[in-house]
């Protein structure tokens, strides 16, 4: 399932480690990070606004062009790097088909709203951001 959403994701343009393949439940990937040395997590890195609006982004991304939604979209499943944000640990994410689709697309935008509001950061109203990305994904 992983590697599915990773490829889909990947297709569509999404900041995601690139899917090499899958064998035995082992799912090789593009390393993200520098001389063997992971990237950092968004938890563990400084952030501001513009990390946030890449964010939210991401969240329509996922949700517009991937036909996804993460379900599992927080600091700890988003590396920052110098080009920008790179999510992983897609292995929740659920097909918009999914009865849970809105519950999960609704919590991941609470998740990651609260991680920066704690670190300082000003955030949209979450039913709002929750209603743009549904909104513009009925109109189109």
């Amino acid at each position: 399932k992983e590697h599915r959403n990773l490829t889909q994701c990947y297709r569509a343009g999404i900041p995601v480690p690139r899917p090499y393949y899958v064998t035995n439940n082992v799912l090789a990937m593009e390393f993200i990070g520098d001389g063997g040395a992971p990237a950092k997590q968004l938890l563990t890195s400084e952030v501001d606004a513009n990390d946030y609006a890449q964010a939210i982004s991401i969240l329509g991304d996922l949700y517009k062009k991937a036909k996804l939604v993460h379900g599992d979209f927080s600091e700890y499943n988003i590396f920052k790097t110098e080009k920008g944000l790179v999510v992983f640990d897609l292995g929740s994410g659920v097909d918009l088909r999914h009865p849970n689709a809105h519950e999960f697309l609704k919590r991941d935008i609470n998740n990651i709203g609260r991680f920066f509001n704690k670190r300082g950061i000003l955030v949209e109203d979450s039913d709002k951001i929750f209603e743009d990305i549904v909104k513009w994904a009925l109109k189109n």
